[in-house]
């Protein structure tokens, strides 16, 4: 949110610049400067709220998954959950660690994304296996992006859909 208001006022500041060379008072370049910074930041706010759902107005996505696989099975369908991306590369894979690591092409949607899941060890259940919790992360590769669609939202949604079938 702050990025957008941020880049919406850095926007309006040589426009009203430039409108004061043109019309030479102060009032008019003031209200069409405001107009301007108004219209423009509430079209990004809406262009990106409209894009993620209302769920949340960050560009990062993140979701927690508890699994009821053991830790190495789920490590294993976390690898293969990445090809429900389209695109999606893997480009760090640490088992023990628990760490992988994917980043996506640049499509006409973003510049590309890196796609990050951490697995963690549960505390041991009543019948004696212990959960996995798998914790996902899909975020813009360049760290400037202010709207994204509702890309790394797809791209979470798109890994906990298969995550979950899996877990039946």
């Amino acid at each position: 949110m702050k990025k957008l208001i941020f880049l919406s006022l850095l926007t309006a500041i040589p426009l009203g610049a430039g409108i004061s060379l043109v019309f030479q008072d102060f009032t008019i370049t003031i209200l069409i400067t405001i107009a301007f910074w108004g219209v423009l930041t509430a079209g990004l706010i809406t262009i990106n709220y409209s894009f993620n759902k209302w769920d949340t107005p960050s560009v990062k996505q993140e979701r927690n998954i508890h699994l009821n696989l053991p830790y190495d099975k789920t490590f294993e369908l976390c690898q293969k959950s990445i090809s429900t991306i389209h695109g999606a590369k893997l480009t760090l894979i640490d088992p023990t660690e628990g760490l992988l690591r994917a980043k996506t092409k640049i499509n006409i949607r973003t510049w590309g994304d890196t796609i990050e899941i951490k697995l963690y060890r549960g505390k041991n259940s009543t019948n004696g296996e212990a959960p996995t919790i798998a914790r996902i992360q899909s975020r813009p590769a360049v760290p400037t992006t202010i709207i994204d669609y509702g890309k790394n939202k797809e791209n979470i949604d798109l890994l906990t859909t298969y995550l979950e079938a899996q877990n039946q």
